[in-house]
């Protein structure tokens, strides 16, 4: 009696196990979607706000605390110009593909590795000086782009 009761709940939670990453990938699949068409008319909005052409672009998970627990991720989608680093959170990307800007100087960014794949990005505003910290998960080649980019 008990073997069966341990097998029909560990059935239970496997089917709840599958639905969440079910449900996860669909949620992920859209998002991509809808930022893979909005992203030609933002990159088309910070050339016109920078006055430049955007050289490279990243795309990272981040958070604003080091824990990255439940919740607290979202994604984040750089864009470096010749002078400028521009943050743009996808999920404030309206219908029309516009965004709220989050324009930098280069040289008022930072970033500093702080575990193996834990990086913080520092970035000062422009127009107000107050500084926002970030903490992204990166891959050692995110890491490499993101220290030649802010050109440290």
């Amino acid at each position: 009696m008990f073997t069966i009761l341990k097998i029909i709940l560990l059935a239970v939670l496997m089917i709840a196990a599958v639905a969440w990453v079910v449900v996860t990938l669909r949620k992920a699949s859209r998002n991509a979607r809808k930022w893979d068409k909005a992203e030609p008319g933002l990159t088309a909005e910070i050339e016109t706000v920078t006055g430049q052409p955007v050289e490279c672009k990243l795309k990272l998970n981040a958070s604003y605390t080091a824990d990255y627990s439940a919740g607290t991720i979202f994604w984040i989608w750089l864009a470096f110009t010749r002078d400028h680093l521009v943050l743009v959170h996808p999920d404030e990307v309206g219908e029309t593909g516009s965004a709220h800007l989050f324009v930098t100087s280069r040289k008022d960014a930072s970033v500093r590795l702080l575990k193996k794949r834990l990086a913080e990005l520092e970035l000062k505003a422009s127009d107000s000086g107050e500084t926002t910290k970030l903490y992204a998960l990166v891959r050692p080649c995110d890491y490499e782009m993101l220290t030649k980019c802010l050109g440290g």
